[in-house]
């Protein structure tokens, strides 16, 4: 057996302590095997392992021995004895953290390389600076003159191209460009300017208060940091300098070096004091607050516990095990609350009295060294230029093929920071989000320049935004199914009345005289049927809500089929409120606690259609495709559900149903008989020509299409058939008193019912400033007026445009109702939370649609249904009227 030294000696629960240790180093492995419970794939979160008492021997010099060997490869990691002042941290604000920073980067012995930190040291070296105008010159260039003299230090280490180095061709524009280069730096351009674009988009100190990265970076320095909060600097500190150690972790691109990381950085800190605590408490706080994952395990041993802290109740070190273990458990609940010591794991050393066991005292010599797991053998010394040499002629073959498609589709990756494309193979489409003009979806026309008009207001209200910070900018995703196969004439110009209804809203906050919220639209597509929508969640909206406070909610949702309760879901566990316009599938409610709905779902609509077949005396029967997702299930069980409640007034008939085609059914003819559809516009034609063929139009039952077919009626290209001429359809409508207001809502600006609702007559008089052409108007606005002018539609406005209408009013009230609750300043943010609660505290919202409440349901069950009535189905010119409005469980008058 090895000689022990004094400063390894054993003590009880030692070798509990190093096997957690040894285990929390240890970066897991990537697996495409999905993880079971308690497994991670890829990194995972790590403790603020704290050590309490006094313990034989020299723990943190034994742990650091082990850790230096051997010589090469080895483990990441800095010991420092917290207790002795660092030497050079003259001014500095955290000083333990600087000499920790200093440490890790000049030690150049672990795998993967050295690591750079690009942000902390920018950060730090702000915050002992001054600012000091000379010459007569302004301040502004003092600044411009100081970020000068950091950039001129900067530049070598950015042209090392090592670990958070440039690409070659950026480091040739920095030596090329003259003044250029540090201009892009500044401004914050992709690439060269990533670390400004950064500082401008982490979250503390509210980087927004500051309109440009100069003015951001001058609130560090130590003459105009007088009016920060210095806590809020410090997380500036601690955040930037685990971002660093993110970066050098983070996978990316050909960069082996990386994945030869298999061991997490260690921070061994000894004798820790109030200075420690503070950096360790820190460390929780950006941990909570971001909940980023960051390769930064620290061991801290301090004499007592913080002043923060209980002594009692602190587990021996012996249980250290289990202790870590609860801690993985309880972590996600922990960090929802917020909790002070939520990263923390707390072990108290054992009395010198307590006797060590057998394996105790053999833990010392059988750990003589903690070597770091070897890499994959691709990330291997001449391995990986090996392999890369015979992949690089894959990408190169296949890139046309790639560039052809993404081309075609106007789907290249865009310089914007405000638009993300990416080309799904399978649909064969570009999905993504945009707020601006450098990504459209679509092919159509009318789509297409909706979008424009749209982005446009969104440069409106950013320009009025920075002009005047008390206005708030409240931002939405408005989350659709924006692109379909050419062959399928889509719902395009349904999908355009949606975003009419939010550009109406958007022109009537985003003026210049007005001091009402701004309101920004994004944009999400999520591809045919929403079949990418979960993927452009957890891929492409995950990260807008995290790094864009002003979204404060998405709204759309398109259709209920299981991907869209897949992204509802996920969007819940972000925390963001889903307020949908169109969707009726039963029990979404239970999907997220922040789910809301305008329309009702589809109990309600089957009792209004039974209702309307009992008051006009007629028989019903329910005619449906293959009921494969969630909204034709249900809604073909309700209606059932709801004859046999009326029988025996209704006869109880089984639903007829097809499997590919309307042509597969028999229809029962007559004026006494309702052919009830319930499936998806894309088969409704199909099945009016079904009816015709079968019964003729003297015969033809009458024909009720579910509020799916609200799509079809919006879409002038599908009613444009021959054998439609002359039919007469009806559809159950979510936006009946919108609908109702009819023709001169368009020409003239006022409803033709309900004359006295003032939300009913500002939507009409905004409809109509659509069709306007104006030289007051911004062009894009001019545009869409023009196109509309040109493409056939109906005349009268769609429960579409109402609906997305309310949805928007809705956010924009909630952020006006939270912005008069005490505490706010005048510089207003709104906080996601507060305003999904907002819309369940708030009094009935008083929209076109009608009254809007989510106190007693969340699924719009107390909102109003209108059975619609066009006589002729083939006219584009034809106005609908009100056939049936049902509500609260009874039949209601029709507007008036």
């Amino acid at each position: 057996m090895a000689e022990k030294t004094e400063e390894e000696a054993p003590f009880q629960g030692l070798h509990a302590l190093l096997d957690v240790i040894r285990d929390l180093v240890d970066r897991p492995r990537w697996s495409w095997r999905k993880p079971q419970e308690g497994e991670y794939r890829g990194d995972r979160p790590l403790p603020i392992l704290s050590l309490i008492g006094t313990a034989p021997g020299d723990v943190p010099g034994a742990l650091a021995l082990r850790l230096n060997q051997p010589e090469r490869d080895k483990i990441a990691h800095v010991v420092v004895n917290a207790s002795k002042p660092p030497a050079g941290a003259t001014g500095s604000l955290l000083p333990l953290l600087d000499e920790v920073h200093q440490l890790l980067e000049w030690d150049n012995k672990g795998t993967g390389g050295r690591l750079r930190f690009q942000h902390y040291r920018l950060a730090s070296w702000l915050t002992r600076q001054t600012i000091e105008p000379a010459d007569g010159r302004d301040a502004r260039a003092a600044s411009l003159a100081v970020l000068r003299t950091w950039y001129e230090k900067d530049r070598p280490r950015t042209m090392a191209g090592e670990e958070g180095g440039l690409p070659w061709w950026a480091r040739l524009l920095v030596v090329v460009g003259g003044p250029l280069p540090f201009w892009l730096w500044r401004h914050r351009w992709p690439i060269v300017g990533r670390v400004p674009r950064w500082f401008m988009r982490q979250p503390f100190m509210v980087p927004l208060h500051s309109t440009t990265f100069v003015g951001f970076a001058e609130r560090l320095t130590t003459d105009r940091r007088g009016t920060e909060d210095p806590e809020q600097i410090k997380k500036v500190l601690v955040h930037a300098f685990l971002r660093d150690l993110r970066l050098a972790y983070r996978p990316r691109g050909l960069r082996p070096r990386r994945w030869r990381r298999t061991a997490y950085v260690v921070l061994v800190l000894d004798n820790v004091t109030d200075q420690g605590w503070e950096l360790l408490r820190l460390v929780n706080d950006v941990r909570n607050e971001k909940g980023d994952l960051d390769p930064l395990l620290v061991v801290a041993r301090s004499d007592a516990p913080p002043s923060w802290k209980s002594p009692r109740g602190i587990p021996l070190v012996r249980d250290v095990q289990s202790v870590v273990d609860r801690w993985y458990r309880m972590l996600p609940t922990l960090r929802q609350r917020q909790e002070g010591e939520a990263r923390f794991v707390f072990a108290r050393l054992p009395d010198p009295t307590d006797e060590p066991s057998d394996a105790d005292r053999e833990a010392w010599p059988k750990i003589r060294s903690l070597p770091p797991r070897a890499p994959a053998w691709l990330a291997r010394r001449g391995v990986a230029l090996a392999v890369t040499a015979l992949l690089v002629a894959v990408p190169v073959l296949a890139a046309s093929a790639w560039a052809v498609h993404r081309w075609a589709a106007d789907c290249l990756p865009s310089p914007s920071s405000g638009a993300v494309a990416v080309w799904d193979g399978g649909l064969g489409q570009c999905v993504g989000y945009s707020d601006n003009s450098d990504l459209v979806f679509g092919s159509d026309r009318r789509l297409r320049l909706a979008q424009l008009a749209v982005f446009e207001q969104n440069a409106i209200a950013r320009d009025l935004h920075e002009a005047n910070r008390e206005r708030p900018l409240v931002s939405i995703v408005y989350f659709s199914g924006l692109t379909h196969p050419e062959a399928d004439p889509g719902t395009d110009h349904s999908v355009a009345e949606e975003l009419e209804g939010l550009l109406i809203r958007q022109q009537q906050h985003n003026r210049k005289e007005q001091t009402e919220p701004l309101l920004r639209v994004v944009v999400a597509n999520g591809g045919n049927t929403m079949a990418a929508a979960a993927r452009i969640v957890r891929d492409l909206l995950e990260p807008l809500l995290r790094d864009d406070p002003t979204v404060l909610g998405v709204i759309g949702m398109d259709r209920t089929v299981p991907e869209t309760e897949t992204a509802i879901a996920l969007l819940g566990h972000l925390g963001t409120a889903v307020v949908s316009m169109v969707l009726t599938g039963e029990r979404l409610d239970e999907v997220s606690p922040l789910y809301f709905q305008l329309p009702p779902g589809n109990r309600v609509q089957a009792r209004a259609v039974v209702e309307y077949a009992h008051g006009t005396s007629r028989q019903l029967t329910v005619y449906h495709p293959p009921a494969d997702d969630a909204y034709i299930g249900t809604l073909v069980e309700e209606t059932t559900a709801a004859v046999r409640e009326r029988a025996p007034a209704l006869a109880e008939r089984p639903p007829v149903g097809w499997e590919r085609s309307p042509d597969e059914v028999d229809v029962r003819c007559g004026r006494g008989e309702i052919a009830f559809y319930a499936g998806r516009e894309d088969q409704f034609a199909a099945f009016l020509n079904r009816v015709v063929s079968l019964c003729g139009r003297e015969e033809s039952p009458t024909v009720v299409g579910d509020d799916s077919v609200i799509r079809f009626v919006a879409q002038q290209q599908s009613r444009d058939q021959y054998e439609l001429n002359g039919l007469p359809v009806s559809w159950v409508d979510m936006g009946g008193r919108v609908v109702a207001a009819g023709r001169s809502c368009r020409e003239a600006g006022r409803p033709e019912t309900n004359r006295n609702e003032q939300s009913l007559v500002a939507f009409c008089d905004g409809y109509n400033r659509l069709y306007r052409v104006s030289d007051t108007n911004p062009p894009a606005a001019n545009d869409y007026a023009r196109e509309l002018a040109n493409t056939p539609g109906p005349p009268w406005p769609g429960q579409g445009i109402g609906l997305s209408y309310d949805a928007a009013g809705l956010f924009i009230a909630a952020v006006r109702r939270n912005q008069q609750r005490p505490g706010h300043g005048r510089e207003y943010l709104p906080h996601r939370a507060a305003i999904a609660q907002e819309l369940v505290e708030r009094s009935p919202f008083d929209g076109a649609t009608g009254e809007i409440s989510f106190r007693d349901s969340r699924t719009g069950a107390q909102r109003k249904l209108m059975i619609a009535r066009i006589e002729d189905i083939g006219d584009a010119t034809a106005v609908p009227r009100c056939e049936f409005v049902y509500g609260d469980g009874r039949a209601e008058p029709c507007p008036g």
